[in-house]
C-alpha cells in the first residue's frame, strides 16, 4: 500500500472503524490489537523503528496541562 497522504485513515473507535468501511467499494478496515506501553519501551530501548500510529495512547493530555522539564538532573 503507498504511504500517500489520506491512502490510510486512522481510527481509534472501532465502530468508526467498521462505520467508513460499511459502504461496498470503501475500503477495509484492519483491526490490529493494542501493543502495551511495555513494549514501546521495550522496542524503542532497542532501537526497533515501529510503524506510525502504533505508538498512539489516548486519552491526550490538554495541551499546557502536563508538562516535564526535560535536561535536569
Amino acid at each position: 500500500m503507498p504511504d500517500l497522504p489520506g491512502a490510510v485513515t486512522y481510527f481509534h473507535d472501532i465502530r468508526q472503524a467498521t462505520a467508513a468501511v460499511s459502504a461496498p467499494g470503501s475500503g477495509s478496515a484492519l483491526l490490529l490489537p493494542v501493543i502495551s506501553q511495555d513494549t514501546v519501551w521495550e522496542l524503542a530501548g532497542a532501537g526497533v523503528l515501529l510503524p506510525r500510529k502504533s505508538t498512539s495512547f489516548g486519552p491526550k493530555p490538554t495541551a499546557g496541562l502536563a508538562m516535564r522539564v526535560l535536561g535536569l538532573s
